[in-house]
């Protein structure tokens, strides 16, 4: 079905992140207190926090259109994709519907903000699993092929082991990261609660309850730091990855640094919302590295005329050319 247009839907859903966590920063989710309408009106006046307000629902709408695009693709090439792919192709339509369901109730219901970690949860669970569709499809793309198991050896294990962990300890970070915002503990810290109050609450979090959760996030983003400094190990000692792994050591130290100064900034708006961008690329970096490692040590594939192919794989097959 071709990977080009997971890619722009992968690519829009990070937009709608990103504004996503701009509009967290500036409180302006109550800004339409309606949905899916913005004050009664399809088109409201576009000025102030209703700009940014609807303009993120403008790319979120555009999300769901290209979700809803892939998944009829997909529908209609059903006999040609493998297992992986309409497994994929199915977590997709379904965190699509969950994105839209939460959306709709936290406008409406007024829910309370800790209610919004759902939202951040799923967007992220939608944005690494369009990754690894449109990494899928870009590798399996030459002629058709779809990948078929081979067994591995030890370091092929321990990589892939590795690489699991260390992606799914990712994304409970970033999770962790999520709740410390929207549960209020982050502002509460400074003695502030405007955006628990955009969400109709007038008590904020307890000064020990934030510095816990706080204590925790940083915890937690040491553990994973570790972790893919283990991952890096095994990546050298199987010679694979290694390169694409460095990125995404490297890209984990830039976000504790930028998480760093969100907070000597006292997480004003501008620094959020780098912390959480770069937060939406760990993840999606974590899903590429994942299926780009998967495809790599399950290296035969078969084409539709049953003929064995045997990939090689150099040690950065991950970014080798004509490659994702």
């Amino acid at each position: 079905m071709g990977y080009r247009l997971p890619l722009v839907t992968a690519v829009t859903i990070y937009i709608s992140t990103v504004m996503g966590a701009l509009v967290v920063g500036l409180n302006a989710g109550f800004v339409c207190p309606d949905w899916p309408l913005c004050n009664g009106q399809l088109i409201p006046p576009l000025d102030g926090l209703v700009l940014v307000e609807y303009t993120h629902r403008l790319v979120a709408a555009a999300v769901s259109l290209l979700v809803l695009a892939v998944a009829v693709v997909g529908f209609r090439n059903r006999k040609r994709l493998d297992r992986l792919s309409k497994w994929l192709l199915g977590i997709t339509v379904a965190s699509i519907m969950v994105q839209v369901i939460a959306g709709a109730l936290i406008v409406v219901l007024v829910l309370p903000g800790a209610f919004t970690t759902i939202d951040v949860g799923n967007s992220m669970i939608l944005f690494a699993t369009m990754v690894a569709l449109t990494v899928h499809l870009r590798r399996s793309a030459g002629s058709g092929t779809a990948v078929a198991p081979r067994e591995m050896d030890a370091k092929d294990r321990g990589l892939m082991r590795a690489a699991w962990i260390t992606a799914i300890a990712a994304f409970g970070e970033v999770l962790l990261g999520g709740y410390f915002r929207h549960s209020g503990a982050g502002e509460a810290l400074f003695g502030k609660g405007t955006y628990l109050a955009s969400h109709q609450q007038f008590v904020i979090p307890s000064k020990i309850f934030s510095t816990t959760v706080f204590a925790l996030h940083i915890l937690f983003a040491f553990v994973v730091v570790v972790l893919a400094v283990w991952l890096l190990t095994e990546a050298v000692r199987s010679a694979r990855g290694v390169k694409t792994v460095v990125l995404y050591l490297s890209l984990l130290v830039a976000e504790m640094v930028a998480g760093a100064v969100a907070y000597l900034l006292e997480l004003n708006v501008a620094s959020v919302t780098v912390h959480w961008s770069g937060a939406a690329l760990v993840v999606g970096l974590g899903s590429y590295l994942v299926t780009g490692l998967w495809h790599d040590l399950h290296g035969q594939q078969i084409n539709p005329g049953h003929e064995t192919v045997v990939s090689q794989g150099s040690s950065d097959s991950l970014t080798a050319g004509g490659r994702m």
